[in-house]
């Protein structure tokens, strides 16, 4: 007898002692799981000058000359495109319009032409004696095939042209981006000339059908690089433009963030309850089983083996409450998947930020019903304020130490009341990521974005694709993002699976593959990026925004001088000659011709020898 109540309290005391360790366990682990503000620590950083950078800069070496038509809409839209470019890559420019009663070309490295309507230019030949002295012209759009075409046609390679059509698809036939030689969008839409080019030509983009969209013509001792279409209005081919940026001279070199970004939108949240037929047929489980057991797994085992961190978005709940009772939204189920889930993104090296109370988008313009999205309207900034502090507090209680230091708008939609609330009630979200492109150009719905910050310190990262299909679209967006940026910046939701548009019909193992297909193409393609999460991709972008740096190109050399350095830097070069040495920077050959360099100091230099 005295035994067994022996037993019994050594099974008692034991039990105690194991749940009091658990206890234990739980409050250190949760104690433990913080952040701290990274961002703080670069705002408090003095930036250095160099002491040449001013001299340097009033002598204005690298300029360029901008000609566009103010009166039509095609040269206009691609104007604001390419002047967001040229300040992103921290490039002078001079804008003039073509009608001007005065050119003079010589001191500029590049002449670049924005407008359809030749005849109204009268500086054709002094444009081309420039280029056979040894300039660069970068005809921007294809001109109008009457008044005035035929009387440059054989200075830009052309010897025969009919009128212009619609076609479809453009493929580059070498790499005038990084790694981008046989990269296609065959969805873009093209304006561009019938025409047949002299031989002499290197052609660099055809279409789908093989007509010649971007050419380049020698001219005495200079070139001619000839856009036939209409691209250069959207963000998606600003890489391209740089790649022919790239092309005027030996040594063309500019800043990029050298950055990848993998998000998941809607993680950690509330996972459906039941069966999909879908699921059940090839795994034998229901929802929630599948999401932990099956795609996380897989989520995490891609971003081991291809060097990624995720950033991922948090949601409370489902429900579409914009007035009332927030806080029913809480359960002991949904706890336990944020604790469990969210400690196993933060022990991954990713980082938790903030999609919202629910899916609603912090939005009280009606637009946002009218869109037929199934949306509704808050009924005032103070309702979206109560729903934030609720998802705030609910988060606290699990992670008491995290801070949300970024924000996804829901379905990339938010106001500017809406943004307001988010700020009054978070404070320490430093980082709004939406998309760089709408839909269209009457998109005034989303929140459509550039790198960049606002008056009050926010700033905005915005993502270049999505979904887990590969298609060559999304290959050109990736593409094309990062010879403009440096960046990889990509979304994906864990219920895609559930969804027969978004995941196209695909089942899980085919959006796996496919996912991974991606994947494994920037990580052997783009190896040299920096794998990070938004925190720090917000330090890497206020470096860019808040670096300026001019340059001294002579034969073998190039140095650079910055303004506010504040930390490493990098910029990519493109150049036919060997790098021999360096002063402050490194550099890694990324492609043929293109160079990755990091700088270590406000003043650097590169030494170049023309045997490769």
């Amino acid at each position: 007898m005295n035994n067994n109540k022996l037993f019994i309290k050594f099974i008692v005391s034991s039990l105690i002692l194991a749940l009091a360790l658990f206890v234990f366990r739980m409050e250190f682990i949760l104690g433990n799981v913080k952040n701290v503000d990274v961002y703080e620590d670069y705002k408090n950083k003095n930036g250095k000058m160099s002491d040449k950078y001013i001299n340097v800069s009033n002598a204005n070496d690298e300029k360029y000359l901008f000609i566009y038509n103010p009166g039509e809409n095609i040269s206009v839209k691609i104007k604001e495109n390419l002047s967001i470019v040229f300040s992103s890559i921290k490039k002078n420019v001079d804008y003039k319009v073509n009608t001007d009663n005065e050119f003079s070309f010589n001191k500029y490295k590049c002449v670049i032409i924005d407008f359809e309507y030749l005849y109204k230019f009268k500086f054709f030949n002094e444009l081309f004696e420039y280029v056979k002295n040894g300039g660069t012209v970068i005809f921007a759009v294809r001109p109008e095939t009457y008044n005035g075409l035929e009387g440059i046609s054989r200075e830009v390679g052309i010897y025969e042209h009919r009128e212009i059509t619609n076609i479809k698809g453009i493929k580059l036939t070498s790499d005038l981006m990084i790694k981008g030689n046989g990269v296609s969008n065959p969805n873009a839409e093209i304006s561009a000339i019938q025409t047949q080019i002299d031989e002499n030509c290197t052609v660099h983009a055809v279409s789908t059908n093989n007509r010649p969209i971007i050419w380049e013509k020698p001219l005495g001792n200079g070139k001619i690089l000839f856009t036939n279409g209409d691209l250069f209005q959207y963000k998606k081919y600003r890489g391209l433009f740089i790649g022919l940026l790239s092309k005027i001279k030996s040594g063309f070199i500019y800043p990029v963030m050298n950055m990848k970004l993998n998000f998941i939108d809607d993680f950690p949240s509330p996972i459906p309850g039941g069966y999909n037929e879908k699921i059940y047929s090839e795994y034998g489980r229901n929802i929630s089983d599948f999401y932990t057991e099956i795609w996380w797994p897989t989520m995490l085992k891609s971003a081991r083996k291809y060097n990624a961190k995720y950033s991922t978005y948090y949601i409370e709940s489902y429900n579409d409450l914009v007035r009332g009772n927030f806080s029913e939204a809480r359960s002991k189920e949904n706890r336990d998947i944020l604790f469990k889930l969210g400690y196993e993104v933060i022990k991954n090296g990713g980082e938790i930020g903030l999609h919202g109370y629910n899916h609603e988008p912090l939005y009280l313009n009606k637009k946002i019903k009218d869109a037929d999205l199934g949306y509704k309207n808050w009924f005032s900034q103070n309702d979206m304020i109560q729903a934030l502090k609720e998802v705030g507090n609910y988060f606290n209680s699990v992670f008491p130490d995290y801070k949300f230091r970024s924000y996804v708008p829901p379905s990339n939609i938010i106001d500017k009341i809406g943004k307001s609330a988010l700020k009054k009630v978070f404070p320490d979200i430093k980082v709004i990521a939406s998309i760089l492109e709408g839909d269209g150009d009457e998109d005034e719905l989303h929140c459509v974005q550039e790198f960049s910050k606002d008056a009050e310190g926010i700033l905005s990262i915005p993502r270049f694709s999505s979904g887990y299909r590969y298609t060559e679209e999304k290959k050109w967006d990736i593409y094309n993002g990062i010879m403009t940026y440096g960046v990889f910046s990509y979304f994906v939701h864990p219920d895609d699976i559930l969804d027969p548009e978004r995941s196209e019909g695909m089942n899980w193992e085919e959006m796996g593959t496919e996912y991974n297909k991606m994947m494994e193409d920037v990580y052997t393609n783009f190896d040299w990026l920096n794998s990070m999460t938004i925190s720090n991709g917000g330090i890497e972008l206020s470096k860019y925004l808040d670096t300026d740096v001019v340059f001294e190109y002579d034969n073998n050399s190039i140095k650079g001088y910055c303004k506010n350095f504040k930390g490493i830097m990098y910029y990519i070069l493109r150049s036919d000659k060997k790098i021999i040495k360096t002063d402050n920077c490194d550099f890694k050959q990324i492609d043929d011709d293109f160079y990755l360099i990091k700088v270590e100091d406000c003043e650097f230099k590169l030494e170049m020898d023309d045997a490769k």
